[in-house]
């Protein structure tokens, strides 16, 4: 056995076997853990708002447990391919200048420098940048909404009734834009990116 088989062999090898966290990460079930603090421990709210504030966030817990999931895969995926086409475009250059006339040679340097491409490929046909930033931008949002709703609710309006509002329509605005990213509409968001700072969500969405 050559040289080049054995380096063929043990690339293939790390490559595949550094990849089964990310595959464990695409098909695992994510789980949400509770909100805390919990609404119904809020001092600010009367038992009827503590009441409406848990009914929207039952609601939301299904849109909040997706955006994790997909922002986890997302960024798992992100970092898998980082690293191999990272590694990939810095090994074939020397590679190909120690390419021999033994055929695995030349296979060594196509298989490294084709599963880099592939890696790139994938990253950006998926589009796995702008799903990352926006679904965990997304479950970041509400999840500061929630904390200011807690601790400042006045900062929503100066009676119960508009703080509930202004509260439900934020996040009624949080689940908007992530929906751009859903539906692939990046355009918008990248447009909303740019009016209010890059990597943040709309700022007028936490009031």
């Amino acid at each position: 056995m050559s040289g080049w088989t054995i380096a063929l062999i043990f690339y293939s090898a790390i490559a595949i076997a550094s990849f089964t966290p990310t595959a464990v990460s695409l098909f695992r079930k994510t789980s949400l853990p509770p909100g805390e603090p919990l609404f119904s421990e809020s001092t600010h709210f009367s038992e009827l708002a503590k009441i409406r504030l848990i009914q929207h966030e039952d609601r939301i817990r299904g849109a909040l447990t997706y955006w994790k999931s997909r922002a986890e895969k997302a960024q798992t995926f992100r970092h898998y391919c980082l690293v191999w086409v990272t590694l990939s475009t810095a090994l074939v250059p020397f590679l190909t200048q120690a390419v021999t006339n033994d055929p695995t040679s030349k296979w060594t340097v196509t298989i490294v420098g084709a599963h880099g491409f592939i890696m790139l490929s994938l990253a950006r046909a998926f589009r796995v940048d702008e799903n990352h930033k926006a679904f965990r931008s997304g479950e970041s949002a509400y999840l500061d909404l929630r904390r200011q709703v807690l601790d400042t609710p006045k900062s929503f309006g100066q009676n119960e009734e508009a703080q509930l509002q202004n509260f439900f329509e934020s996040a009624a605005e949080i689940r908007r834009w992530v929906r751009n990213a859903e539906t692939h509409n990046y355009p918008s968001v990248e447009n909303l990116r740019a009016e209010r700072g890059p990597g943040d969500v709309p700022s007028d969405t936490i009031r």
